[in-house]
């Protein structure tokens, strides 16, 4: 059998697509936990600004029924804290949870749920202790976290101000929750789900799905 001139080229590029493939996959997603890791420092500052000009309470959505964290995050760009409503959007979770718009916010205000990726610990107030957390993403669940996005890991701010990709701890290997799980720490003897160690009155409130 006579095989084409042409396709042995062709054959070859094919190939080390293929194997080219994996490690640039891993060098979008890093630039994207990299941007992710920056957004919420911005997230931080901003949260911290407005709560100075508040008599120390963070942005609440007390007055609605049923809370929701754009509306939360919405009062940061109203007040001029935030300008950038891609600052709360990240493509990673968009795409891999749908809680977003795969397409980046269009600054047309209010922020809505299609244009929100991350996560809010609503009712904080300062002073607090540091290591609260306040903002989050890889989840659609109150203080439930989705170990696809970031390989495991979940990005956490807490109040003191630290960033950090935090490892998920599975809840079970069944069909049903083999990706879920929480995020615990170890405070002093004890090793403890820092989303359900929180103050009374604070609400957890994950991204909502897209619509």
């Amino acid at each position: 059998m006579r095989i084409a001139q042409w396709s042995i080229p062709v054959l070859l590029l094919a190939i080390l697509g293929i194997i080219s493939y994996g490690p640039i996959q891993k060098q979008v997603r890093a630039a994207e936990l990299t941007s992710a890791n920056g957004n919420f420092k911005q997230i931080y500052v901003a949260l911290s600004s407005y709560a100075s000009d508040h008599d120390g309470l963070y942005p609440t959505d007390l007055e609605s029924k049923s809370p929701t964290v754009a509306a939360c995050f919405d009062e940061l760009i109203q007040s001029g804290k935030i300008d950038e409503e891609e600052t709360f959007w990240n493509k990673q979770n968009a795409l891999t949870l749908n809680t977003a718009s795969p397409s980046p916010p269009n600054n047309i205000s209010p922020l809505t749920k299609n244009e929100n990726t991350t996560g809010y610990v609503m009712g904080l107030t300062t002073p607090s202790p540091a290591n609260l957390p306040t903002t989050f993403n890889s989840s659609t669940e109150a203080g439930v976290f989705n170990t696809s996005v970031w390989e495991g890991k979940a990005i956490v701010a807490k109040f003191n101000g630290s960033v950090k990709a935090m490892h998920i701890s599975q809840i079970s290997n069944s069909p049903n929750q083999q990706n879920e799980g929480y995020i615990l720490e170890r405070r002093g003897d004890s090793i403890v789900d820092i989303f359900k160690e929180l103050p009374e009155g604070v609400k957890v409130l994950p991204p909502q799905l897209a619509n």
